[in-house]
């Protein structure tokens, strides 16, 4: 039974892709946009402020289950605008089938403070794993003059003065800072968790204005010389990564792939692993992986430099910067494929909107429901074979109760304004109760009482179905009920009363009452 986050009102489904999962992801943060136009399916998911406006702590995103909460960063909520830039750590994807979310919205809600948190917050440091030692998008915060870090170690930057580089809205997840290819850059200083020597991973999501040899993207080096620490710059025609670049021992390890493009926003990751046997520098350029290069020393003189963005040896980097993020694991292929897709919005399908009025109550092989209620627009039971259910009630406009061969249902009553039960073949239901406007009963279903007092009711049955009792108080004085037995169908007891009612008998039915009080 697909659970519902008790007392939220409205949802969506969540989606993820299999399909650009290369392989089984745990704690990934992956990005929800929610705008005019969404996701892979360009979902519309303005109805989201619609009902929170600018109260975006009235939300929760769960897994599969609809009710595990996970851990939620609001990058950014422009209600006005109706756009958001959310992260949220899911704990589990999968590579082999669709992985399902939900995100739940409701005006009513107390804030939701454990899960959904401002960058800085405990539930938004949650969304990045312990492995992440830098997570930065590039906003201006707290002011103009520095940018914070997402995650617990509180590696936040520090800019060369106010608005330098420049807060832009130009960036592709929202807001990024614009570096003038002069003099700007952004200090992120030297804290112990930086200080990474055999195993690291460097992300940045970024768009180039002009490309000069020694243009740093990020770096932990003396940039004096670029001779220790490790760095992403572009030298030339290449995007490169390289750790202990040029020490007089010969140590030095670089990996690079093309690269020219000013015009377009592009995901880089530079990984090294001291310990990997060959190939132990990598980059990535969209995904693509580029040549690699070796070395197998701790990166030389890591503790003594700072973390600088947009500064390196000799040049300053012209362009946008809109992400960056420092690991001190190896990011796998599967991880920076996955981390493109979600930061270009090319992950998720969104669903529409669902109420708690609008349930699905899917009842697989074998179980064993004691109990189900229901008081909403729209109500659906999946009962599948061999399935026991107790008892079912449900109070709605509308209602469907699919029950598959062989399932034993004591009892389903409903008061609704329309309901059909499909019952197939060899189904045995003991008791069905309808007020309401539409019964049906197929082929060799069983039905030991079927009562129905409302306005109008067709009871259709089928070929060697046995039914013992039917009975059906019309109300209303109406156009006419229908009761239609086929052949070999055996009818214990039938009373109609009603304006008008036909029965129609075929060949070898046998009928031992009918009953009809007609006007």
């Amino acid at each position: 039974m697909m659970g519902w986050l008790s007392g939220w009102a409205k949802r969506r489904q969540i989606t993820i892709d299999h399909n650009y999962i290369d392989e089984s992801l745990t704690d990934f943060p992956v990005l929800l946009h929610l705008s005019a136009s969404s996701g892979i399916n360009s979902a519309n998911l303005t109805s989201i402020f619609d009902e929170v406006g600018s109260n975006y702590k009235k939300i929760a995103v769960t897994t599969s289950d609809g009710v595990t909460q996970c851990y939620v960063e609001v990058e950014k909520w422009n209600a006005t605008a109706e756009e958001a830039w959310l992260w949220v750590k899911v704990p589990s994807i999968s590579n082999t089938t669709d992985t399902t979310l939900y995100i739940y919205y409701d005006n009513t809600q107390s804030n939701n403070t454990a899960y959904i948190g401002d960058p800085g917050e405990t539930p938004a440091q949650n969304v990045w794993d312990d492995n992440f030692k830098l997570v930065t998008h590039m906003r201006d915060d707290p002011d103009s003059s520095h940018i914070r870090d997402s995650t617990s170690y509180a590696n936040n930057g520090t800019k060369k003065a106010a608005g330098e580089p420049v807060v832009t809205t130009s960036g592709m997840i929202d807001d990024a800072q614009d570096f003038d290819g002069e003099d700007d850059y952004v200090n992120c200083g030297n804290d112990v968790s930086l200080q990474m020597k055999e195993i690291i991973t460097v992300e940045v999501l970024f768009k180039a204005d002009d490309l000069t040899d020694h243009d740093a993207l990020v770096v932990k080096t003396n940039i004096k010389q670029l001779a220790q620490g490790w760095g992403i710059e572009y030298y030339g025609g290449n995007l490169r990564f390289w750790v202990t670049h040029w020490n007089a021992e010969g140590d030095g390890g670089v990996a690079r792939k093309t690269f020219s493009d000013t015009t377009s926003w592009h995901y880089v990751v530079g990984t090294y692993d001291k310990n990997a046997g060959s190939n132990e520098v990598n980059i990535y350029i969209d995904a693509v992986a580029g040549t690699p290069g070796s070395s197998n020393v701790d990166i030389k003189d890591a503790d003594k430099y700072d973390v600088l963005v947009g500064q390196g040896f000799q040049n300053f980097f012209d362009g946008m910067i809109d992400e960056i993020r420092i690991s001190d694991i190896v990011r796998s292929p599967a991880w920076v494929k996955a981390t493109y897709e979600t930061e270009r919005d090319d992950l998720l399908t969104w669903g529409s909107e669902e109420t708690s009025g609008g349930q699905t109550y899917e009842i697989n092989v074998d179980a064993v429901v004691e109990a189900s209620a229901a008081k909403s627009l729209q109500t659906t039971f999946n009962i599948e074979k061999d399935a026991a259910v107790t008892s079912q009630a449900v109070k709605a406009s509308e209602s469907t109760f699919n029950i598959s061969k062989e399932a034993v249902v004591q009892a389903l009553t409903t008061k609704i304004l329309e309901t059909v039960y499909n019952i197939p073949k060899d189904a045995v239901v003991k008791a069905l109760t309808d007020l309401s406007f539409e019964l049906g009963i197929p082929v060799e279903a069983i039905v030991k009482t079927s009562a129905s007092p409302n306005l109008e009711s067709t009871f259709i049955i089928q070929k060697d179905a046995l039914v013992q009792a039917l009975a059906d108080v019309i109300i209303e004085k109406v156009a006419g009920a229908v009761i239609e037995i086929f052949k070999d169908a055996v009818v214990q007891a039938q009373a109609d009363f009603s304006l008008k009612s036909v029965f129609n008998v075929e060949k070898d039915v046998t009928v031992e009452a009918l009953t009809s009080l007609d006007m």
